[in-house]
């Protein structure tokens, strides 16, 4: 079963997904559009001013430029901040084995978690084999902030917490340690990015739907301070991205992507 694309965009058939919003964001040939979308969204989006920062020193504020009207400044900290937020990470407690391959699972698509959290899988059960603009919303909202998130992280090449092991589990595992900048953290940008649109594409569903978002994006960032691969300093900084890249999606004049906000919301 495929879908024609109604939109005047690359890729002109989607192949159906099927089954849980897992496989139906692993499946669905959405990469074209999806693709297309961002790109013309980030626009004349500006790298930040590279900031010489070393190892033991504070870091400055650092503005990024979404578009030309739109400017995200991330607050500065201190050497001491900095030292205080590694020793607060590396004093948790490990994970539990069902925390750990929860983290895992989390760790290269946490949109799709998130779309489980908020019962997509409702949907899914609901229309079948059916395409479904509320998961493409996430695909596109995920992909754009990560892009715009890669971009921050080019200002300061912050380093991890060194304790990415979860030693003395059943299920000990190391979760990949990223060798980009820890700043800021891009599973923070991209679920509170995407936190903002299904709120707004979901909030004929119900109030719940806040609830849910807020729940899975907390888990997500949570999850990855606890498996030491982010302070909360580069969580809150995440945090500020995301929403701040959420509202720009949601205010974007692109006409393609307001037809997909539009028809995410007639599924509800």
């Amino acid at each position: 079963m495929v879908l024609q694309n109604p939109l005047k965009l690359p890729g002109k058939v989607y192949a159906a997904p099927s089954g849980s919003p897992l496989d139906a964001l692993q499946r669905m040939g959405s990469g074209d559009a999806r693709d297309h979308l961002v790109q013309a969204m980030l626009g004349s989006m500006k790298t930040p001013k590279e900031q010489k920062w070393q190892h033991g020193q504070g870091i400055p504020e650092i503005d990024v430029e979404l578009d030309s009207t739109r400017k995200v400044t991330l607050p500065a900290k201190t050497a001491k901040d900095l030292e205080d937020a590694v020793k607060q990470v590396g004093g948790r407690r490990d994970p539990t084995p069902a925390e750990t391959l929860r983290i895992q699972a989390q760790q290269f698509r946490p949109e799709v978690m998130m779309a489980v959290m908020c019962n997509l899988d409702s949907w899914v059960a609901k229309h079948g084999p059916a395409w479904s603009w509320t998961l493409f919303a996430v695909d596109v909202a995920a992909w754009y902030a990560a892009n715009v998130v890669a971009v921050a992280k080019m200002a300061v090449q912050l380093e991890r917490p060194t304790f990415a092991k979860f030693p003395g589990h059943a299920a000990s595992a190391v979760i990949s340690v990223p060798r980009y900048s820890a700043y800021p953290a891009g599973h923070a940008t991209i679920v509170h990015a995407v936190k903002v649109v299904l709120d707004c594409v979901m909030a004929k569903a119900g109030p719940h739907i806040q609830i849910a978002t807020s729940k899975m994006a907390n888990d997500v960032i949570e999850g990855r301070e606890r498996a030491r691969l982010h302070t909360r300093f580069d969580s809150d900084a995440g945090a500020i991205l995301g929403a701040e890249v959420g509202d720009a999606l949601l205010k974007s004049a692109n006409t393609d992507w307001k037809a997909v906000l539009d028809a995410a919301k007639e599924e509800w």
